[in-house]
């Protein structure tokens, strides 16, 4: 008898605190899997509560503050490619009034979402986004706004002195090559749908464009300019970055002919 009371003593004592849940642990069991339907869309939405939203009606505002909240950075961190292949597989099981979101939750779609709130709130993505997939093409987009400003009455981050002098700024010009601005035109040329008709016929000379603009505006220096004018960069911008000249070349590159000898070469200038 005296055990009994005093195995059951211990066991009160003892088993409130082992099973005390904190409020983490406690919302991550009511959490529904990946893999259902209401997962999947319960996961989706963590990004707006946590991060905040950019909607004009949004309940959450996206603000530094949220940007840098625990939840923000570690919804995004969660946010991997193995969760996005479940949440589609959990969407693809929303039947009803919630059947729309079986074509809502596609992986463009999905990665776009992630990519663009990682890039506005200054956080690393743990998703795979080459620049020549369509949500890899828009997220890089998108950073010339986030990192250098934008100059739309409705910008975000309008463009400033601060803005275009911060290391994001420096940073995302200095790495638009021309390799990079190729695989970028080849990301958008595979956008599809209504949500990215901005972007399917967006052409490499278009990006160039763009970004000498905020190259030019920023009083930064752009790989994009060419140095040399040659056959090799014929149509390309050339000479100083405020002069909006281009490569141009007539005739063609010199060769060898049996006949005739050697063939003019070609002649180019920045013009």
């Amino acid at each position: 008898m005296i055990v009994s009371m005093i195995a059951c003593s211990l066991a009160w004592s003892v088993t409130p605190a082992s099973l005390v849940m904190d409020e983490g642990e406690r919302r991550r069991l009511d959490e529904p899997p990946l893999l259902t339907c209401l997962g999947a869309i319960h996961k989706f939405s963590e990004m707006s509560s946590s991060c905040g939203d950019t909607g004009d009606d949004a309940q959450v505002p996206r603000t530094p503050t949220t940007c840098a909240s625990d939840a923000c950075a570690g919804v995004v961190a969660s946010m991997t490619d193995a969760a996005l292949q479940d949440m589609i597989v959990g969407a693809g099981k929303c039947t009803g009034e919630l059947a729309q979101y079986k074509t809502f939750f596609t992986e463009d779609y999905l990665k776009r979402a992630v990519l663009g709130t990682a890039s506005e709130c200054g956080l690393t993505s743990q998703l795979s986004s080459p620049l020549d997939t369509c949500p890899g093409a828009i997220t890089k987009f998108s950073e010339i706004s986030s990192s250098c400003g934008g100059t739309g009455d409705d910008a975000q981050v309008p463009r400033t002195a601060e803005a275009c002098a911060s290391d994001a700024c420096t940073g995302l010009v200095s790495s638009m090559t021309r390799d990079v601005v190729q695989r970028m035109s080849t990301g958008a040329s595979k956008c599809t749908g209504d949500l990215y008709l901005a972007f399917q016929n967006v052409t490499a000379s278009a990006l160039t464009s763009v970004l000498l603009a905020t190259a030019s505006e920023c009083g930064l220096t752009s790989p994009l300019i060419a140095d040399v004018c040659s056959k090799a960069n014929e149509g390309s911008p050339c000479g100083s970055i405020y002069s909006g000249k281009t490569c141009q070349c007539t005739g063609r590159r010199r060769s060898r002919n049996l006949l005739f000898g050697t063939t003019p070469g070609a002649s180019c200038w920045c013009a």
